[in-house]
């Protein structure tokens, strides 16, 4: 569309040979560069994040970004669709995640920028002057893109209600359409009022995005004539994969166990891992992915909020702690089940929102005495009945203890 905007304008005389030059060579380089970035890229981004330096990591992000904005334009595109470009090649990598929990923080800031200066374009004083005009073209627009959107989601397998749900949460006017109208305005396609018109339009429909959202479900439903989404399966996906998700944080042994668990109980599950070395050896095998737990982003893009129970088996006690917290504020009726090294550390994960707290020196304990009266033929219902004792003192005192901290807490 770019490209087009100078031969629309007659700013340009392109004859076909040329055309087909131009677009060989742009698809060439740009298509050596995907390749070498889907090739090198996970390399890359292994030996970066091995470092544990989040600086090096932003580093490169934006390195990455500016590098394939500046090729680009070079080649005579947008400085926006390399960086778009960029955006793909980076999303498509399992640490993703990493990248969006280092990049987040600037996202407020470049998102300010972006309305304030789309709002500073806008003249106030003409919007007031053509309000007619303006809401008119708005509700065009907005039924129009709707329209446009439905059969294309019906297309790939979607229902009517989850079409109409798409349409409406697209029907604003997308952040290009900034760079093509200013080609456009600069190539004299168009009038400084029609683009204001546009101006006007693009700022109307993102202050409506938020309530036309809101108000989808309902007009979804009111039009596909059901109450309720269906739910999509994946075939020969059990039962259990579609009531909820498992999460597991850390995939060392104890990791690795419940995922052979949960794979063998149809269970569907999502792995979240720091180590990168980790993610490259299972990366294919299992559902893994590179990111920081306690990030409140990551975890609601593994999906925390649909998921029914949560598994955190990290060796850190401070970030199981924070994790903690974290999943049970985003998701209280999430059921935790922390590991953690020390019985003084059940209580504080308890009160942190945890549904069960494991600890590994009260179960090597148990597994001690287990042996040793074993080997001295202690009857096995006795060893149960001692286990099953000391397992119920022990829940009495983290209970005790978790009860006093909250009083502590209250008073």
């Amino acid at each position: 569309m770019l490209i087009c905007v100078p031969l629309l304008a007659g700013a340009v005389s392109l004859s076909w040979e040329s055309a087909l030059f131009s677009t060989g060579k742009i698809v060439l380089i740009l298509g050596a560069v995907l390749i070498a970035a889907r090739l090198w890229l996970d390399r890359l981004m292994e030996a970066v994040l091995e470092t544990k330096a989040q600086e090096v990591l932003l580093l490169t992000t934006l390195g990455l970004c500016l590098g394939m904005a500046t090729l680009t334009n070079t080649l005579g595109l947008s400085l926006s669709l390399g960086a778009f470009l960029a955006g793909l090649l980076l999303a498509r990598s399992p640490y993703s995640l990493s990248v969006l929990s280092g990049i987040l923080p600037y996202k407020d800031a470049f998102l300010s920028l972006f309305f304030i200066s789309v709002g500073m374009l806008l003249d106030v004083r003409f919007l007031f002057d053509h309000l007619g005009t303006i809401l008119a073209s708005t509700c065009f627009f907005i039924i129009f893109k709707s329209i446009v959107t439905i059969p294309l989601v019906l297309l790939q397998g979607y229902s009517m209600k989850e079409a109409v749900l798409t349409s409406l949460s697209l029907a604003q006017v997308g952040e290009f359409a900034f760079v093509i109208a200013d080609k456009g305005l600069k190539m004299h396609l168009f009038t400084e009022s029609d683009h204001q018109v546009f101006l006007a339009v693009s700022v109307i429909t993102m202050m409506l995005t938020p309530a036309l959202i809101a108000l989808a479900p309902k007009i979804a439903a009111r039009i596909s004539g059901r109450k309720k989404l269906p739910e999509k399966k994946t075939p020969g996906e059990p039962l259990e994969a579609v009531e909820g998700n498992l999460i597991i944080l850390g995939f060392g042994i104890n990791g690795r166990h419940l995922a052979y668990a949960a794979k063998k109980s149809g269970i569907r599950y999502t792995i979240l891992e720091m180590n990168p070395e980790t993610v490259a050896k299972y990366r294919g095998r299992e559902p893994i992915m590179h990111g920081d737990a306690t990030e409140p982003i990551v975890l609601k893009h593994i999906g925390i909020d649909k998921a029914s129970v949560m598994a955190i088996v990290i060796s850190d006690p401070d970030v199981v702690r924070t994790v903690t917290q974290v999943a049970h504020k985003l998701n209280p009726g999430l059921h935790i089940v922390a590991r953690t090294r020390f019985v003084r550390e059940i209580a504080p994960l308890r009160q942190a929102g945890a549904s069960v707290a494991i600890a590994e020196e009260f179960e090597s304990s148990i597994e001690i005495f287990d042996s040793v009266l074993t080997k001295y033929l202690v009857p096995r219902q006795d060893i149960d009945l001692v286990a099953s004792h000391i397992r119920e003192l022990n829940s009495r005192m983290i209970r005790w203890t978790t009860s006093q901290a909250a009083s502590s807490k209250v008073s």
